[in-house]
Protein backbone atom coordinates (compact mmCIF):
# COMPACT_ATOMS: atom_id res chain seq x y z
CA UNK A 1 0.00 0.00 0.00
CA UNK A 2 2.59 2.51 0.72
CA UNK A 3 4.19 1.89 -1.99
CA UNK A 4 0.92 2.91 -4.27
CA UNK A 5 0.91 5.74 -2.30
CA UNK A 6 4.83 6.61 -3.49
CA UNK A 7 4.03 6.11 -6.38
CA UNK A 8 1.20 7.66 -6.90
CA UNK A 9 2.90 10.97 -5.22
CA UNK A 10 6.04 10.72 -7.33
CA UNK A 11 3.73 10.63 -10.58
CA UNK A 12 1.45 13.95 -8.88
CA UNK A 13 5.04 15.69 -8.20
CA UNK A 14 6.18 15.06 -12.00
CA UNK A 15 3.11 16.01 -13.67
CA UNK A 16 3.36 19.27 -11.71
CA UNK A 17 6.70 19.77 -12.44
CA UNK A 18 6.08 19.07 -16.18
CA UNK A 19 3.23 21.38 -16.16
CA UNK A 20 5.40 24.41 -14.34
CA UNK A 21 8.08 24.12 -17.39
CA UNK A 22 8.20 27.12 -19.99
CA UNK A 23 9.49 26.29 -23.48
CA UNK A 24 11.59 29.15 -24.71
CA UNK A 25 11.58 30.16 -28.52
CA UNK A 26 14.46 28.42 -30.29
CA UNK A 27 14.78 30.05 -33.79
CA UNK A 28 13.60 33.75 -35.12
CA UNK A 29 12.86 35.67 -37.95
CA UNK A 30 12.50 39.49 -38.31
CA UNK A 31 12.15 42.44 -40.57
CA UNK A 32 14.07 44.78 -38.42
CA UNK A 33 16.92 44.66 -36.02
CA UNK A 34 19.43 46.60 -34.02
CA UNK A 35 22.69 44.73 -34.32
CA UNK A 36 26.54 45.15 -33.76
CA UNK A 37 29.20 43.03 -35.28
CA UNK A 38 29.84 41.20 -31.62
CA UNK A 39 25.92 40.14 -32.14
CA UNK A 40 24.73 42.97 -29.25
CA UNK A 41 20.87 43.95 -29.86
CA UNK A 42 20.54 41.23 -32.54
CA UNK A 43 16.88 39.35 -32.78
CA UNK A 44 18.59 36.18 -31.89
CA UNK A 45 18.91 37.41 -28.68
CA UNK A 46 15.23 37.00 -28.01
CA UNK A 47 15.61 33.07 -28.16
CA UNK A 48 16.44 30.89 -25.35
CA UNK A 49 15.92 30.81 -21.46
CA UNK A 50 16.60 34.55 -19.83
CA UNK A 51 20.19 35.70 -19.83
CA UNK A 52 19.86 40.09 -19.74
CA UNK A 53 22.01 40.76 -16.73
CA UNK A 54 20.51 44.09 -15.94
CA UNK A 55 17.20 44.74 -16.62
CA UNK A 56 15.31 48.42 -17.11
CA UNK A 57 19.11 49.80 -19.34
CA UNK A 58 19.63 49.10 -23.06
CA UNK A 59 21.44 46.34 -22.81
CA UNK A 60 23.76 44.32 -25.31
CA UNK A 61 22.27 40.95 -23.98
CA UNK A 62 18.17 41.98 -25.65
CA UNK A 63 17.23 41.92 -28.74
CA UNK A 64 16.76 45.54 -30.21
CA UNK A 65 14.24 45.66 -32.96
CA UNK A 66 13.02 49.00 -34.29
CA UNK A 67 14.55 52.39 -34.79
CA UNK A 68 11.88 55.10 -35.66
CA UNK A 69 9.66 52.42 -37.69
CA UNK A 70 7.62 49.67 -36.41
CA UNK A 71 8.72 45.85 -36.59
CA UNK A 72 8.34 42.06 -36.61
CA UNK A 73 9.65 39.02 -35.20
CA UNK A 74 8.61 35.55 -35.83
CA UNK A 75 9.76 32.85 -32.97
CA UNK A 76 9.90 29.20 -33.62
CA UNK A 77 8.46 26.93 -31.39
CA UNK A 78 8.48 22.90 -31.21
CA UNK A 79 4.51 22.86 -31.97
CA UNK A 80 3.87 20.05 -29.41
CA UNK A 81 3.51 22.23 -25.96
CA UNK A 82 -0.51 23.06 -25.86
CA UNK A 83 -0.09 26.37 -24.53
CA UNK A 84 -2.19 28.23 -21.90
CA UNK A 85 -0.01 30.80 -21.80
CA UNK A 86 2.35 32.93 -23.66
CA UNK A 87 5.37 34.90 -21.22
CA UNK A 88 7.02 37.74 -23.38
CA UNK A 89 9.68 39.19 -20.67
CA UNK A 90 10.54 43.08 -22.52
CA UNK A 91 13.68 43.72 -20.42
CA UNK A 92 14.04 47.62 -21.44
CA UNK A 93 11.22 50.33 -22.87
CA UNK A 94 8.26 48.33 -21.98
CA UNK A 95 5.20 48.78 -23.82
CA UNK A 96 6.09 48.71 -27.56
CA UNK A 97 3.78 45.23 -28.23
CA UNK A 98 1.12 45.70 -30.73
CA UNK A 99 0.06 42.68 -31.40
CA UNK A 100 0.85 38.92 -31.11
CA UNK A 101 -0.28 36.62 -33.30
CA UNK A 102 -0.34 32.34 -33.10
CA UNK A 103 0.31 30.34 -35.87
CA UNK A 104 -1.05 26.55 -34.63
CA UNK A 105 0.94 23.29 -35.80
CA UNK A 106 -1.76 21.39 -35.72
CA UNK A 107 -4.30 23.57 -37.63
CA UNK A 108 -2.16 26.23 -39.43
CA UNK A 109 -4.38 28.74 -38.06
CA UNK A 110 -3.20 32.34 -37.77
CA UNK A 111 -5.09 33.76 -34.24
CA UNK A 112 -4.20 36.68 -32.73
CA UNK A 113 -4.20 36.47 -29.34
CA UNK A 114 -3.01 40.30 -28.32
CA UNK A 115 -3.63 43.07 -29.78
CA UNK A 116 -3.65 46.54 -27.82
CA UNK A 117 -2.62 50.40 -29.03
CA UNK A 118 0.88 51.31 -27.51
CA UNK A 119 0.41 53.84 -24.63
CA UNK A 120 2.71 55.25 -22.29
CA UNK A 121 3.67 52.62 -19.69
CA UNK A 122 6.16 54.14 -16.76
CA UNK A 123 7.71 51.07 -16.05
CA UNK A 124 11.41 50.41 -17.08
CA UNK A 125 10.75 46.36 -17.52
CA UNK A 126 7.88 44.43 -17.77
CA UNK A 127 6.26 40.76 -17.93
CA UNK A 128 3.86 40.53 -20.78
CA UNK A 129 1.37 37.47 -20.29
CA UNK A 130 -1.20 36.33 -22.49
CA UNK A 131 -3.66 34.03 -21.38
CA UNK A 132 -5.39 31.51 -23.16
CA UNK A 133 -8.91 30.25 -22.94
CA UNK A 134 -8.07 26.55 -23.03
CA UNK A 135 -4.79 24.45 -24.12
CA UNK A 136 -6.17 23.74 -27.66
CA UNK A 137 -3.76 25.55 -29.76
CA UNK A 138 0.34 24.54 -29.93
CA UNK A 139 2.07 27.17 -30.93
CA UNK A 140 4.60 26.32 -33.81
CA UNK A 141 5.31 30.37 -34.20
CA UNK A 142 4.84 33.20 -32.46
CA UNK A 143 4.54 37.06 -34.48
CA UNK A 144 4.90 39.68 -32.23
CA UNK A 145 4.61 43.46 -34.03
CA UNK A 146 6.29 46.27 -32.15
CA UNK A 147 5.37 49.90 -32.43
CA UNK A 148 7.82 52.47 -33.29
CA UNK A 149 6.94 55.35 -30.39
CA UNK A 150 9.70 53.28 -27.77
CA UNK A 151 12.93 53.81 -27.97
CA UNK A 152 15.35 51.39 -27.27
CA UNK A 153 12.67 48.59 -26.37
CA UNK A 154 14.41 45.32 -25.69
CA UNK A 155 13.40 41.79 -25.87
CA UNK A 156 15.11 39.22 -23.58
CA UNK A 157 13.13 36.04 -23.99
CA UNK A 158 9.70 34.64 -24.81
CA UNK A 159 8.20 31.41 -23.90
CA UNK A 160 5.00 29.47 -24.35
CA UNK A 161 3.42 27.11 -21.43
CA UNK A 162 0.56 24.93 -20.32
CA UNK A 163 0.91 25.88 -16.85
CA UNK A 164 -1.62 27.48 -14.98
CA UNK A 165 0.69 29.35 -12.46
CA UNK A 166 0.31 33.22 -12.18
CA UNK A 167 3.86 33.73 -13.41
CA UNK A 168 5.26 37.40 -12.31
CA UNK A 169 8.50 38.57 -13.69
CA UNK A 170 10.18 37.89 -10.58
CA UNK A 171 8.98 34.31 -10.54
CA UNK A 172 10.02 33.78 -14.04
CA UNK A 173 13.63 35.17 -13.67
CA UNK A 174 14.39 33.48 -10.54
CA UNK A 175 13.53 30.07 -11.73
CA UNK A 176 14.76 30.65 -15.23
CA UNK A 177 17.35 33.33 -15.74
CA UNK A 178 20.82 31.87 -16.84
CA UNK A 179 22.61 33.90 -14.23
CA UNK A 180 21.66 36.65 -11.65
CA UNK A 181 19.58 39.96 -12.66
CA UNK A 182 19.90 43.45 -11.60
CA UNK A 183 17.36 45.91 -12.36
CA UNK A 184 17.46 49.78 -12.66
CA UNK A 185 14.51 51.59 -10.78
CA UNK A 186 15.24 54.76 -11.47
CA UNK A 187 11.45 56.37 -12.66
CA UNK A 188 10.30 52.86 -12.68
CA UNK A 189 6.76 52.11 -11.04
CA UNK A 190 6.83 48.45 -10.09
CA UNK A 191 3.15 47.99 -9.70
CA UNK A 192 3.14 47.84 -13.55
CA UNK A 193 6.02 45.22 -14.32
CA UNK A 194 3.65 42.81 -15.30
CA UNK A 195 0.54 43.31 -17.28
CA UNK A 196 -1.93 40.08 -17.64
CA UNK A 197 -3.86 39.97 -20.72
CA UNK A 198 -7.04 37.59 -21.38
CA UNK A 199 -7.56 36.73 -24.77
CA UNK A 200 -9.91 38.33 -26.67
CA UNK A 201 -11.99 35.85 -28.75
CA UNK A 202 -13.48 39.01 -30.71
CA UNK A 203 -9.54 39.03 -32.12
CA UNK A 204 -10.07 35.84 -34.05
CA UNK A 205 -9.27 36.17 -37.56
CA UNK A 206 -8.45 32.89 -38.86
CA UNK A 207 -6.10 32.68 -41.98
CA UNK A 208 -6.36 29.43 -43.31
CA UNK A 209 -8.14 26.28 -42.89
CA UNK A 210 -8.13 23.08 -43.87
CA UNK A 211 -10.74 22.35 -46.25
CA UNK A 212 -11.28 20.85 -49.51
CA UNK A 213 -10.81 22.85 -53.20
CA UNK A 214 -14.45 22.48 -53.65
CA UNK A 215 -15.88 23.83 -50.17
CA UNK A 216 -13.01 26.64 -50.33
CA UNK A 217 -14.07 27.43 -54.30
CA UNK A 218 -17.83 27.58 -53.11
CA UNK A 219 -20.08 30.46 -53.34
CA UNK A 220 -17.12 32.68 -54.97
CA UNK A 221 -17.79 34.28 -58.46
CA UNK A 222 -14.82 34.28 -61.59
CA UNK A 223 -12.33 36.03 -60.99
CA UNK A 224 -13.10 36.34 -56.89
CA UNK A 225 -10.67 35.39 -54.44
CA UNK A 226 -11.16 33.09 -51.63
CA UNK A 227 -8.76 31.18 -48.85
CA UNK A 228 -7.31 27.81 -50.63
CA UNK A 229 -6.59 26.90 -47.04
CA UNK A 230 -3.35 25.90 -45.00
CA UNK A 231 -0.63 25.20 -47.99
CA UNK A 232 -0.98 27.87 -50.04
CA UNK A 233 -2.56 30.79 -47.41
CA UNK A 234 -0.84 32.29 -44.81
CA UNK A 235 -0.26 35.14 -42.01
CA UNK A 236 1.26 36.95 -45.26
CA UNK A 237 -0.60 38.35 -48.56
CA UNK A 238 -0.39 35.72 -51.39
CA UNK A 239 -1.03 37.69 -54.38
CA UNK A 240 0.18 37.33 -58.35
CA UNK A 241 -1.18 33.51 -59.16
CA UNK A 242 -0.12 31.27 -61.59
CA UNK A 243 -1.32 28.04 -62.69
CA UNK A 244 0.71 26.02 -65.51
CA UNK A 245 -1.18 25.14 -68.42
CA UNK A 246 -1.67 21.39 -66.88
CA UNK A 247 -3.71 22.80 -64.11
CA UNK A 248 -1.29 20.86 -61.40
CA UNK A 249 1.10 23.55 -60.23
CA UNK A 250 0.57 26.72 -59.14
CA UNK A 251 3.14 29.47 -58.25
CA UNK A 252 2.45 32.78 -56.34
CA UNK A 253 4.09 34.93 -54.70
CA UNK A 254 4.45 35.74 -50.95
CA UNK A 255 4.56 39.81 -49.75
CA UNK A 256 6.20 40.67 -47.13
CA UNK A 257 7.89 37.56 -45.48
CA UNK A 258 10.70 38.22 -43.48
CA UNK A 259 12.88 35.56 -45.74
CA UNK A 260 12.02 37.79 -48.99
CA UNK A 261 14.84 39.31 -50.27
Amino acid sequence: MNRIYLLVTWLLVLSNLHAQQIEWATNVDYDNEVALKDGAYRAKTATGAPDVEKYGEYCKGGACLNVGKTASIWLTFSGTTPAKQILILESNGAGSILKVELIDAVTGNSTPVYENPVTPVNANYRLTRIVLPDKSMKPKMLKIKFSAKKEKQQIDAVGITESDEEFTLESVLKKFAKAPVSFNNEGNDASLNNLTSAFNASNINVLSVKKDIETLGAGLKPGESGNLGWNVNSEYGEIQPLITPDGLTLFFVRGDHPLNT
